[in-house]
């Protein structure tokens, strides 16, 4: 997998409780849900009603192939930071979830807590509409490939699409168009991605 360089997190100061909105996540890791430990990766894109109330669409890279579900569920959120989720997919299987966010609910480090289920997860807050404005005019790198926005294909719910060499990115744009969570979408093992706006190049200067 390719690494993730993943934010800090504040010590227990949440006075209240900020999860609400919605967030892009990426959990990856190993499955033996099949028996064998196996690779599995998915990104999504949640959103907590501040109701009690979840629901979403996430992709799951699982055995070579990618598989998209929608999601619905419950969630609770306390104000020691901490807060617990679960969702139910159409298959009617339902996964459970338990994480740590931030105080003010920008970034939620969690993990699947299903006895056979991957455990790295991090959520950050995503957009409530997206557009191609969000990312056209920026450049991103991933490693030392460094794409421009006008490369990636942006779709209205926040999913997003883009190449890293001969690999197909499927991911979900978060923290105001500034990174995209993502996992290969093409037939293969699981592959994250995380594309980071950086800033445009500096013109030379003049004497």
């Amino acid at each position: 997998m390719l690494a993730l360089a993943l934010p800090g997190f504040a010590a227990d100061a949440c006075l209240t409780k900020v999860v609400d909105g919605s967030y892009g996540f990426l959990l990856w890791g190993t499955t033996t849900a099949s028996g064998d430990p196996k690779p599995i990766a998915s990104i999504g894109r949640v959103t907590f009603d501040g109701k009690g109330g979840a629901s979403g669409m996430s992709s799951v890279m699982f055995t070579g192939f990618l598989l998209g579900n929608p999601l619905t569920g419950t969630y609770e959120a306390a104000t020691d930071c901490t807060a617990k989720w679960k969702f139910q997919d159409d298959s009617g299987n339902w996964q459970n979830f338990s994480g740590k966010f931030t105080a003010d609910g920008a970034h939620i480090k969690f993990e699947q807590t299903d006895p056979t289920a991957p455990r790295n997860g991090e959520m950050v807050r995503s957009p409530e509409k997206c557009g191609a404005e969000m990312v056209q005019n920026r450049r991103y790198s991933q490693g030392k490939s460094v794409i421009p926005g006008a490369a990636i294909t942006v779709d209205s719910d926040c999913f997003a699409s883009f190449q890293l060499g001969d690999d197909k990115f499927r991911g979900v744009i978060v923290d105001g168009g500034r990174e995209i969570l993502a996992i290969r979408s093409n037939p293969g093992p699981p592959l994250t991605a995380r594309l980071i706006a950086v800033p445009p190049p500096t013109s030379p200067g003049r004497d």
